[in-house]
This record gives C-alpha cells, sequence and structure tokens, in this order.
C-alpha cells in the first residue's frame, strides 16, 4: 500500500522466508558489530620446460622448446561459499627449422600447438544452496548473488562458472632473400583453433535490493521484494573450431646512401567461430516484436513454447558462425629512414593491423533457448516482485527471457591505423630524439542491449516491459562492432652511454587516448541508443609519463679503475658489481562516477553514471578518505541517465624507484653464477590505489574513498647457474 508499518517495523509474519534462511549464511560479527576477515588466496603451481637447438648441418638449423604450466587457485570471499576457484594450464610446444640456400636466401619453417585451460567455479557447497533456501528454477547449487545497495555483495560472485579449454595448431614459412638494394620478406601461416567454451550467468541465481518499494535497501531485502533478478537454466556450453590464415610481403628497399624504405602488405582472413552441433543462433530485430532464430529443434533440448512465446523462438537455416565472413582484410604498411644531415635522421611509417576477435564473445551465439534458458525480472512498486517462487522451472518457455543476441551479422573486422614521425639526433655519445605517435581504432567490438527500454517520467519507476522494443523478451545481450578509439602522444627521448660503463635512458610521454569503451568484456554504456555520449578518457589514459633507467658498472674488482689488483677474496665480495637504477613519474588513470545500474530502468545493461552538480572535483582538504569532492556529484533521478561524462575523474599518481644489484662469479671456464637482488619500491613509498566513484545514495557515501595501495617495498634474490 506504500503506508508506513506500526512503530516502522516489519511485523515477523512479512519477513520473506528466502530472506530469513539467507541469513543463516551470513556471519556474525567478530569485533563489536563489524565483521573484519583477512582472507588468503590460495594458488598451487607445477612448471616445467626444455629447449634444444641442434645444428644440424652448416645449412639446417633446429630449435624446439616445450613449456608445461598447471595451477589451481582458490581466491576466498568475506565468507564461505563466497569464492572462486579455477584452472590456470597450459601447454605450448615449437619446433622450427631454418634452412639456408645461400648467403643471400634463408627459410623457416615452423610448427606450433598451443594448449589453454582456464575457468572460473563458484566455491563449491556440500548440498543445494538453492533447494535449502527454497528458491525455484535455479539450476547451481552455489549460494546465490544477493546484492544489497549501501551494504554490498552478501552473496556469491556474479557470472563466475565461465572457462575454456583452447587449442590450437599452427603452421607457419617464411622466406628472405636479398637481391640488390631490395630484402624481400615473404610468408604464410595457418592456423586450426578449437575451443570448448562453458559460459553460463547467474545460473545461481541473481538477486539486487535498491529499496525502490520502502525506500530502504535492507527493508526491500527483508521483506524479500526485488528490484531485478536474473536466472540461466541448463548449462551453456559449446565446442567451437575456427580456421584462420595470413599472407604476407614486405621489402625494405635502399634507395641511395640516405633514404631506406619499407613497403609491405598482409592478408588476414579468420573465419568465424563455428559450433560443432549447431548450437548457435541470434535475436532477429527486423522482425515485428523480434525474435530468435536457431540452428537447433527445440525439442532435441525438451523444451516447448508457451502461447505467448509461439513464433518467437523459430528453428531456421542459421548461418555457421552467426556472422558474415569478411574477406577483404588486406593491411598495407609503409615506413622510410632520411638522413637529412650527418648524425640527424627522419623516420616515418603508417600501418593497418587487424585485431583478432576474443573468442570469449563468441558466447553470444549459444546462450540462448533451447541452449541454455536465461529470465530476467525487473521489479517496480505499481508491480513488485518476490524471490519466494520468483522462477518458474519445468521445460515449458514463458516470458522474460533473458538471451544473448547473437554476433553482428555485418562481419566487420575491428583494425588500427598505427602512424608516427620522429627526428633523431645524435651528439657524442647520446641520442636526442622527438616523435610522435598516434593511433586510430575502428569496428572495434562491444556489448550493447538489444532491448533496452525507453526512459520514463524522471522520478517514476514505471513497468519497464512495455517500454522495451520487443516486450516479450527481457535484456537481450547483443554484440556490435561500432565502438572506436583514438590514441596521440608526444614523446621524448635521451639515451647513451658516459663514462666508466654508464649507460643511461630518459623518456617523457605526454598522450591521451580516447574512446567510447576501454574495459573490454564488461556493458561499459550507459546508454545502448547513444554509444557516442560514452565517448570520454580511455581507461588507460596516462597523460604523463616520465621514466629513468641508469646502469652502471660499480669502478671495482679486476678489470676496474679501482682494486685492480686485489685478493680474489676482495675481489669476489666487492668487485664485478652492476647496479640497475629505475624511476617512474606516473600520471593517475581515469576514475568513472557511476551510480547504481538499477536507477535508470531500462534493463540490466546499463553501465549507470551519476548526475554531476558543477562543482571542483577536489575537496579543500583531499585525504584517503576525501579524495574527491562529494558535492561535486549527486546520486540521479530514479528513470534517468546520469548527467556525467565517462572516466571525467583522475585517481593518484604513482612514483617509485627500483634498484637492482648483479654479479657474475666464475666457477670454472664454462661455468657461471649469476647473483641478482631486486629491490621494488626501496624507497617504500605509498602509492594508493584508485579511489571508489561509485555514488550509491543520495550522500555519496563511499565515493572518492581510497581503500587500496599498490605494492610496498618488496625484495627478492635470485641465482642462475649457467654451464
Amino acid at each position: 500500500s506504500g503506508s508506513a508499518f506500526p512503530g516502522s517495523i516489519i511485523p515477523i509474519s512479512r519477513v520473506s522466508p528466502v530472506s530469513q534462511k539467507f541469513n543463516t549464511f551470513m556471519p556474525a560479527p567478530n569485533t563489536g558489530a563489524l565483521l573484519v576477515v583477512s582472507p588468503s588466496a590460495t594458488s598451487k603451481l607445477n612448471q616445467m620446460g626444455g629447449r634444444i637447438d641442434q645444428i644440424l648441418s652448416q645449412k639446417d638449423q633446429l630449435f624446439g622448446r616445450y613449456m608445461d604450466s598447471n595451477e589451481l587457485r582458490l581466491t576466498p570471499g568475506f565468507a564461505p561459499l563466497r569464492g572462486t576457484t579455477g584452472p590456470y594450464a597450459g601447454q605450448s610446444l615449437v619446433i622450427s627449422e631454418t634452412h639456408v640456400f645461400g648467403s643471400q636466401t634463408v627459410n623457416s619453417f615452423k610448427l606450433a600447438y598451443n594448449r589453454g585451460i582456464l575457468g572460473s567455479r563458484y566455491e563449491e557447497a556440500a548440498n543445494n544452496v538453492s533447494a535449502q533456501l527454497g528458491l525455484t528454477g535455479i539450476s547451481s547449487a552455489a549460494l546465490p548473488t544477493v546484492n544489497v545497495t549501501n551494504y554490498g555483495q552478501l552473496g556469491a560472485s556474479t557470472n563466475v562458472d565461465q572457462g575454456a579449454i583452447a587449442n590450437s595448431y599452427q603452421t607457419s614459412n617464411s622466406f628472405a632473400l636479398v637481391r640488390g638494394r631490395h630484402e624481400i620478406t615473404l610468408g604464410a601461416n595457418l592456423v586450426d583453433r578449437r575451443m570448448q567454451k562453458v559460459s553460463d550467468l547467474n545460473a545461481n541465481g541473481a538477486f539486487t535490493f535498491d529499496g525502490r518499494y520502502t525506500g530502504n535497501a535492507l527493508a526491500d531485502y527483508v521483506l524479500g521484494m526485488v528490484a531485478a533478478a536474473q536466472d540461466q537454466v541448463g548449462r551453456s556450453i559449446a565446442n567451437e573450431q575456427s580456421w584462420e590464415y595470413g599472407l604476407f610481403i614486405q621489402d625494405n628497399m635502399r634507395l641511395g646512401r640516405k633514404l631506406t624504405l619499407n613497403l609491405g602488405v598482409r592478408y588476414d582472413y579468420e573465419q568465424p567461430w563455428a559450433e560443432g552441433d549447431h548450437k548457435e543462433g541470434y535475436f532477429d530485430t527486423t522482425y515485428p516484436g523480434g525474435r530468435l532464430l536457431v540452428g537447433r529443434n527445440l525439442a532435441d533440448f525438451g523444451i516447448s513454447l508457451d502461447p505467448s512465446l509461439q513464433g518467437r523462438i523459430v528453428q531456421a537455416n542459421v548461418p555457421r558462425g552467426i556472422e558474415q565472413p569478411n574477406r577483404k582484410n588486406f593491411s598495407p604498411r609503409v615506413g622510410l629512414a632520411y638522413s637529412v644531415a650527418k648524425n640527424t635522421v627522419i623516420r616515418a611509417a603508417f600501418g593497418i593491423f587487424y585485431v583478432d576477435f576474443q573468442a570469449n564473445e563468441v558466447a553470444a551465439n549459444f546462450q540462448m533457448p533451447p541452449y541454455a534458458v536465461a529470465q530476467a525480472f525487473t521489479g517496480v512498486p505499481t508491480a513488485p516482485i518476490s524471490w519466494d517462487g520468483l522462477f518458474p522451472g519445468g521445460g515449458v518457455l514463458g516470458g522474460n527471457l533473458n538471451p544473448q543476441g547473437g554476433l553482428a551479422l555485418d562481419g566487420r573486422t575491428p583494425y588500427v591505423q598505427q602512424r608516427m614521425f620522429a627526428v633523431q639526433r645524435l651528439v657524442k655519445r647520446t641520442i636526442f630524439e622527438l616523435a610522435y605517435y598516434g593511433s586510430n581504432a575502428l569496428n572495434l567490438d562491444s556489448r550493447i542491449n538489444e532491448n533496452q527500454a525507453a526512459l520514463t517520467t524522471p522520478g517514476v519507476l514505471a513497468p519497464v516491459q512495455p517500454r522495451r522494443p520487443f516486450p516479450i523478451f527481457a535484456d537481450i545481450l547483443g554484440r556490435q562492432f561500432r565502438d572506436r578509439a583514438n590514441y596521440n602522444s608526444l614523446q621524448t627521448k635521451i639515451q647513451g652511454s658516459g663514462f666508466s660503463g654508464l649507460t643511461y635512458l630518459f623518456a617523457y610521454t605526454y598522450s591521451k587516448a580516447i574512446d567510447t569503451q576501454s574495459r573490454t568484456g564488461t556493458t561499459e554504456h550507459q546508454d545502448s541508443t547513444n554509444l557516442n555520449n560514452d565517448r570520454g578518457p580511455s581507461a588507460y589514459d596516462m597523460r604523463h609519463n616520465f621514466t629513468t633507467n641508469l646502469d652502471y658498472d660499480l669502478p671495482f674488482g679486476r678489470g676496474r679503475k679501482f682494486l685492480s689488483t686485489a685478493h680474489p677474496l676482495i675481489d669476489g665480495v666487492a668487485g664485478g658489481w652492476r647496479v640497475t637504477v629505475t624511476s617512474m613519474l606516473l600520471a593517475g588513470l581515469p576514475v568513472n562516477p557511476t551510480a547504481p545500474s538499477t536507477t535508470p530502468n531500462v534493463g540490466v545493461y546499463s553501465d549507470e553514471r551519476a548526475n554531476c552538480t558543477g562543482l571542483d572535483w577536489v575537496p579543500a582538504n583531499q585525504t584517503r578518505l576525501a579524495y574527491f569532492n562529494r558535492a561535486a556529484v549527486a546520486l540521479p533521478q530514479n528513470g534517468t541517465f546520469g548527467t556525467c561524462g565517462r572516466d571525467v575523474l583522475t585517481g593518484p599518481g604513482t612514483q617509485q624507484v627500483n634498484v637492482s644489484a648483479a654479479k657474475t662469479f666464475r666457477i670454472a671456464e664454462s661455468i657461471h653464477l649469476l647473483f641478482r637482488g631486486d629491490f621494488f619500491n626501496i624507497l617504500n613509498r605509498t602509492n594508493f590505489g584508485q579511489p571508489s566513484g561509485s555514488v550509491a545514495n543520495t550522500s555519496a557515501t563511499g565515493f572518492g574513498v581510497i581503500g587500496s595501495a599498490r605494492q610496498p617495498r618488496q625484495m627478492q634474490m635470485s641465482l642462475r647457474l649457467t654451464f
């Protein structure tokens, strides 16, 4: 009714049975009214490797290398059943043969095999937790994901049951020859890629409570009144395969004593990933009301349709791999070096480079009915939902389906245009360089909500489904190739060698990186219908970067200025040392001012931003607990998008000095022992981590708070025996 409970106390009869049972999985306070924990992650890692270099004849050399790595990680949460486990394993085998036809002709042939196993799973529960809680229609036995605004994540992590076993088999060959002024290299490579992909989303159930019913998120949780909920029934597993091949030719031409020209072109083709059993499909936005076109019969998976979905999930002759193949990926490269005067050189280059499609995104083609059934619900005060009996079970599909939308059909390949111009000058033993480096990246892949609801009246939480383009479906996570990025930088460098074994490098970069999204693999867009509104600093935009590197052979010991005739014992202790000092002065990285994703009430996949008030971002007294001015942001009204630009804040920079010292001990003529000591952040300076950009409530509690620091001083010693 919207009326307050008597005495503002929720009657026990109104407390959700599921909430009561979930409370039993919450740990008790251990420090007054607080829970203070410091869980430790565990890792078991085994690695081995070997290589062979064999001269077969004067014209043939054989090389081989094998590497094996096997790691099992456990990352605990703040309490049991909140952690994640996963394997990180891999194998690599490379065999190559180099044949010299003559002094000006060489061929290299290579075979390679790579295997990677990467996964993340929920921390195992002895019994089915969802069944114990009384939740229905949830297939996973793990603890559900529960988010309560202002109280954090109380359940398991989100979207954990994911991973892949990937195998690739590669054959390549390159042929190099010198003819007059031309140094020509041409080659080809062929890769057979296979992958078993697991991509379960919210199979344990995900529930958000944000206070939209009572004004208090914790009260909503006690009542079991959910703002948003997602679930998946069935395993989302696919066996994918793709072929990739490339051809290239490069010619380095010496056009006189002053000019060298580099010309080349490469052709790449990447076959769309295709599922072996044709378990794939896509969402057809051109059909009135929308529909899913899938490659397999629903009956094969024990699925039938509710009358409301008739004609909305249809078996069709969908193309294998979904996206149309792109066979036009030619990438020219050109470069030059010109000596304009003695000791002065100009260098310039331009090239196009195609980017491999992220295999993880192929999950968009099979995370849909009938292969895996995901549902999403959004509640509003006029149509509340409760997590008591929320998800229906059985094999009959009704509304609120939350499928993936498949890959875009246009088959555009992401690519980068890179360019540079530099002037170098040698003065005695020092090189001075001034350079420009830049790039444009186009057709970058992004995740968008193809069924994002339209905004409603500000301040009003109206039902979501009627406002969607395709009301019979819930959120539809699709993949498009519409994002872009650019990078421009001015770089200076001074590099050379001084007296008595001193070498030095001073480098400074002033740069700016802008894009429409850079946190790959997430839904970073606030409004899926207006990607240009997300144009802003890249997540990796570091405006200033100044580094130095000094290497110095200390002048003590045999063959050096001091103690050159010292006793072997003294020389063994004090002589022959090489010291390296590096320093970094780095500007801070961007921070995105965010708000709860449920605020705009347009669906799940929205990266909502806060409102900007126009006040200065820096408070009068900047501290770790108030790095940003809380008055500079505000919580947006329900039913609106935030007004702040993306990544408009900047976190603290980094200042660090590292020192290493190394000395080689000669044990015998062909046996040497290298000792090395490394001291990272030797001054033990506190470099703070990123401040929180989250505006979770009207007082912006937590906004601008720094809760972490980068690594303190660390020391390590190592020995290497060469024989």
